[in-house]
């Protein structure tokens, strides 16, 4: 089920979830959810998706966002992806290549044993402390212009790569 985008919780460039009225609509309760990462919302442009945004588990909720897959191809304002905001979620894939994502915050990926392949944007800077923790069906990690055939690269300008941030992985 798409989310809509009046359904995201946004202020100040940071799309902090999904509003809680809309995930506890009994038509989108507990349902594998599809979320668009826009440029920007009412004008303002998406930076940052922030802490615990889409966490499946223990952010406070009654129930907790499943997104299943979430599309970045729009997001060409987004620079940061805060501590936790998918960990658990059942996302598959994520390709942040049309981004300018300089951080990937703590924890931001852990937990989401359906994801498999993972395309960095080539700015990247920063992995902080096990952001893909526990992904265990990860086929590949790679920037858009990893070869064909490459499983495994990471960006030149990456200068930070957290503790455990790959732990079973």
């Amino acid at each position: 089920m798409e989310v809509p985008e009046e359904a995201l919780d946004f202020a100040n460039g940071v799309i902090k979830g999904i509003k809680r009225a809309w995930l506890q609509n009994p038509e989108n309760k507990d349902k594998p959810l599809s979320v668009t990462i826009p440029a920007e919302i009412n004008g303002t442009p998406v930076t940052s998706i922030g802490q615990n945004a889409f966490k499946a588990r223990n952010a406070g909720l009654e129930n907790h966002p499943q997104v299943a897959a979430v599309d970045f191809s729009n997001a060409t304002h987004l620079e940061k992806i805060d501590n936790q905001a998918f960990m658990y979620s059942p996302v598959a894939s994520v390709d942040l290549s049309n981004t300018k994502v300089k951080t990937i915050g703590k924890f931001a990926f852990s937990q989401c044993t359906a994801l498999r392949e993972v395309i960095l944007p080539s700015n990247l800077t920063e992995l902080a402390s096990s952001v893909f923790t526990d992904c265990k069906h990860v086929e590949s990690i790679r920037l858009k212009s990893s070869p064909e055939g490459v499983v495994f690269e990471l960006p030149e300008g990456l200068t930070t790569i957290g503790y455990q941030c790959f732990k079973n992985c």
